[in-house]
């Protein structure tokens, strides 16, 4: 039944929201705005875990031909609660530095701003390719007339046609991907054959490598271990949105709990959730935001444990060990090489679903499920420190996961976009 329905979503988009761009229309785009004094650049930002352009950012602030915009805009298939959490962190984030952004009074259920009518951007990046995402005024599809341009929120590395073959990606002008492998996916699976594709690198890697990073963990005594359970929020199937059941999250949520409470003076552990799952679990039949809420305060106030739902690139750096089942974290924790343990009783099925980059990877990673598997990770890798593929993990990095050209991400990012536009960089 599952792979009906998604069969079915795949053809309807096919059909009835299929935007896709001739190569003609995009480089009429591109003439046309060549033409600019000032280009207007807005970044659809959906909440602060997801903001991949900083450094981006940083860059093009620089250059006085282009003025910048971003535009908070919290994911309606989020609860409200989740909503105003986002845009709240959003505000302070920006705030913080500094940076010039449109609002959404979500907490007065104010409609959004229709910054077509208002800031009218030429090109817009966004933090998510999912359609239906976004409030309609900020969603691509509002902006076929623009110039769309994306990097990944997460490092997939999946070989399967959904992954490159939606669009969102077969209308975009530029899909900044991290590696080659990606590339070569795109080129065997997309519209596009990989043509709107551009290899850059991880956006977060100057990051990774170089901070700031602020340690966020709440005991800062580092003989008590410090672990990152990050669970995603594909708790159920959910036969419209196209997702697979692939958390462990309903089996481990008390496991896991229990094993911070008996390791207490040995490890912490950071409850790191998909920013998706408070959603799911509000709307839950076994859960509900009663029974959501307290599960997320009881880590928030366990001695040994804390409540991460922010940026992950200090709590990474600072870390001993990730234990997750959330797939685009399996690249991103190998930059910080430290051991990880990734949540399942079918890796096959996963090897199976991957390029070969993945392929590589799952296969030079520690998994498991079960509370004896779990509780051997922590006390042989993350305690006893028998960490046997940490080797292995530094060369696959090594080999295939460096930013090219010699250059971080944020650079390739901003020499391609100024160079295909005609700006001097």
């Amino acid at each position: 039944m599952f792979g009906v329905i998604t069969k079915i979503n795949w053809l309807y988009d096919r059909i009835v929201n299929y935007p896709l761009h001739t190569q003609k229309e995009l480089d009429e785009k591109v003439k046309n705005l060549r033409k600019k004094d000032m280009i207007t650049i807005a970044f659809v930002t959906m909440n602060v875990a997801m903001w991949k352009y900083q450094a981006l950012y940083d860059l093009l602030k620089k250059n006085p031909r282009y003025k910048l915009y971003i535009i908070i805009s919290p994911s309606v298939k989020f609860s409200r609660e989740t909503m105003i959490g986002d845009v709240q962190a959003m505000r302070g984030y920006f705030e913080k530095r500094s940076m010039e952004f449109v609002d959404w009074d979500v907490e007065n259920n104010k409609e959004p701003e229709d910054i077509k009518q208002t800031i009218n951007p030429d090109i817009l990046f966004y933090t998510q390719p999912g359609m239906n995402v976004f409030t309609p005024k900020h969603s691509f599809q509002h902006f076929r007339d623009k110039l769309i341009c994306y990097t990944p929120y997460g490092f997939y590395f999946h070989n399967t046609k959904s992954m490159y073959d939606r669009p969102f990606y077969n209308t975009a002008w530029k899909l900044y991907y991290y590696t080659d492998a990606q590339r070569r996916m795109a080129k065997k699976y997309s519209r596009t054959c990989a043509r709107n594709v551009v290899v850059c690198g991880h956006p977060e890697y100057e990051r990774f490598m170089n901070g700031p990073f602020e340690d966020v963990w709440k005991i800062k005594d580092r003989s008590v271990k410090r672990i990152i359970w990050a669970p995603h929020f594909t708790i159920t199937h959910s036969l419209l949105g196209g997702f697979q059941q692939r958390s462990t999250f309903l089996e481990l949520s008390g496991m896991m709990l229990d094993l911070a409470k008996r390791y207490q003076g040995k490890i912490q552990i950071a409850f790191k959730p998909h920013p998706r799952l408070l959603t799911e679990l509000y709307n839950h039949p076994d859960w509900g935001k009663t029974k959501a809420d307290a599960y997320y305060k009881e880590w928030e106030e366990l001695p040994n444990g804390q409540l991460e739902t922010g940026d992950f690139i200090s709590l990474f750096h600072y870390s001993d060990a990730l234990v997750h089942d959330s797939s685009s974290f399996v690249l991103d924790y190998l930059y910080f090489n430290k051991p990880e343990m990734f949540l399942t009783d079918n890796i096959q099925s996963y090897i199976d679903e991957a390029d070969e980059l993945g392929q590589i990877v799952y296969k030079s990673i520690y998994h498991g499920k079960t509370e004896k598997e779990i509780a051997h990770f922590i006390d042989d890798v993350v305690i006893a420190g028998n960490d046997v593929t940490l080797l292995k993990r530094k060369q696959i990095v090594k080999d295939n996961m460096l930013p090219p050209n010699g250059r971080n991400s944020a650079e390739n990012m901003y020499i391609d976009l100024c160079s295909s536009i005609g700006i001097k960089w």
